[in-house]
């Protein structure tokens, strides 16, 4: 039976290291894996106690590199400390591909486009963009452009931003059911981020934000401004 074995130490640099540059501390976190295995022998020939103790196999050794936001590099005189900043990560932003462009150009017209299949007895309506039918794989569909209504389905509120999305904290990651059918998810603009807010059920629009010229956000807001 393989037995796990995992320890580490942080050690403190002074600016050998290129990630350096930025004048912040930085921290080696060195791991250490260490396998060993504990073979089984059974009782009756056991002719040694030292047969059941563990042998070590391997260790692996890997370091991560963590920047401390705020801390400064040992040896920078105070009137020569001058005021580092982590470069804000910018929001990662969807990649159209031949599938979905038709979807992200009606974004920028303020349209919300979905699919639907035309074959005979199907008729399924369907998110996220594809060149089949989901439900019977034909490939006779269209795409149309959606009523943007529908209801909240589903909610968190996230306190702990994901790299770029800092100024945006509390925010919902919230799961919109459309009045056709599909769910898609999302974020929900003009109302407080907050579960004594939001509901389940909730009457929700959509609120196309735009980020550039390629680019509009499938974003919801409360129907008629309800709260």
């Amino acid at each position: 039976m393989p037995l796990y074995q995992l320890g580490f130490e942080a050690v403190e640099t002074d600016g050998e290291r290129p990630s350096d540059r930025s004048g912040l501390a930085q921290f080696l976190v060195r791991h250490s894996l260490s396998l060993w295995h504990a073979p089984i022998v059974p009782a009756a020939r056991r002719a040694d106690p030292r047969d059941t103790k563990p042998k070590l196999a391997r260790t692996l050794t890997f370091t991560v590199d963590i920047v401390l936001p705020g801390r400064r590099l040992r040896g920078q005189a105070p009137d020569e400390r001058k005021h580092h900043h982590v470069a804000e990560a910018r929001k990662p932003l969807p990649q159209p591909t031949p599938e979905t462009q038709d979807f992200w150009d009606g974004m920028s017209r303020g349209e919300l486009r979905l699919q639907r299949c035309n074959r005979g007895n199907c008729g399924k309506i369907y998110f996220p963009p594809r060149p089949f039918c989901p439900e019977c794989a034909s490939r006779d569909v269209s795409a149309f452009t959606a009523s943007g209504k529908g209801k909240l389905h589903t909610f968190v509120v996230n306190y702990r931003p994901a790299p770029g999305f800092e100024a945006d904290a509390p925010y919902a990651i919230a799961v919109v059911e459309l009045d056709e059918g599909p769910r898609l998810m999302t974020n929900l603009v003009d109302v407080e981020q907050s579960p004594e807010v939001l509901h389940v059920d909730m009457p929700v629009e959509l609120a196309p934000e735009r980020v550039n010229d390629e680019i509009t956000l499938p974003k919801f807001q409360p129907a008629g401004g309800a709260r």
